[in-house]
């Protein structure tokens, strides 16, 4: 049966005139879910149930059908603001992630991990503390982790060497012009055997896999409306072909056709 666990931050993603529920986890649950129909949750950090702000949670949630497991804490829900050109291309300028720098994986955590083979989290510098303790636990699944653009660890492949062991996949997002940390990456994945997937925008995509290295073009968008969660709904596609086996050219084409669907909306997913 298909099941996996997105750990990590759920967010408000919130615009000039809309605020919707987001968060790199979440929104891979989400769109995984959609794809799958199988098991797939969420454990993500939040605010108390009875703060007014979970109201912008619970009917996405409902329509979903998916399970969000809480790690409370006191702080805040994360917050990330974001701002959307005439392109569509999204920017963050600010981001309020209190409860997710101090979230970390302990008993109660284990407990809800150890229910799933596979888990996927998303490492940047806000959630470092919380990708590193699910390291050291005694969880021994399968690892999925977005390293997001690598720009909290300046841009550097070094803490993808470090956690390049303990994973199945590792995903990354950057610009078609950093060229050498993409070769930088390349030559890790052939040295550690470690598949790597980056994203790259408009300009597509491409996977160090096996010692190969896969290219798939982006597919063309007559208007792109927000790109935001347009990495979380590729590496979602991308997960829901390579759990079912299927061939990494399949993986990657999928997952770039199924990611510009994403950027035809408002929202990181599709309120209707």
């Amino acid at each position: 049966m298909f099941d996996l666990l997105c750990l990590g931050d759920v967010a408000l993603d919130v615009y000039p005139d809309a605020t919707y529920p987001g968060g790199c986890s979440l929104n891979v649950a989400r769109h995984l879910h959609a794809l799958s129909g199988g098991r797939v949750e969420s454990l993500g950090v939040m605010a108390p149930v009875h703060r007014e702000e979970q109201r912008f949670f619970e009917e996405p949630l409902e329509r979903s059908s998916i399970t969000l497991h809480r790690m409370e804490t006191s702080y805040p829900t994360p917050r990330c603001y974001v701002e959307v050109d005439e392109q569509g291309e999204r920017s963050f300028p600010r981001y309020d992630a209190a409860a997710l720098v101090h979230a970390s994986v302990g008993p109660t955590e284990l407990q809800v991990l150890k229910q799933y083979q596979h888990v996927l989290t998303v490492l940047y510098e806000e959630s470092e503390a919380l990708v590193r303790s699910l390291v050291a636990s005694e969880w021994d699944g399968s690892l999925f982790l977005d390293f997001s653009n690598l720009s909290g660890f300046h841009s550097d492949v070094a803490i993808m060497r470090e956690l390049a062991g303990r994973l199945t996949v590792g995903f990354c997002g950057l610009e078609h012009h950093q060229r050498d940390l993409i070769r930088d990456i390349q030559v890790l994945s052939e040295e550690s055997g470690t598949s790597f997937v980056v994203t790259l925008g408009s300009r597509g995509s491409v996977a160090f896999y096996e010692g190969r290295r896969i290219e798939q073009a982006a597919f063309p968008v007559e208007q792109v409306v927000d790109s935001t969660g347009a990495g979380d709904s590729f590496i979602a596609a991308f997960l829901f072909h390579f759990l079912q086996n299927n061939d990494i050219k399949v993986c990657l084409q999928e997952a770039s056709k199924y990611a510009a669907q994403t950027l035809q909306y408002e929202g990181a997913f599709r309120s209707s």
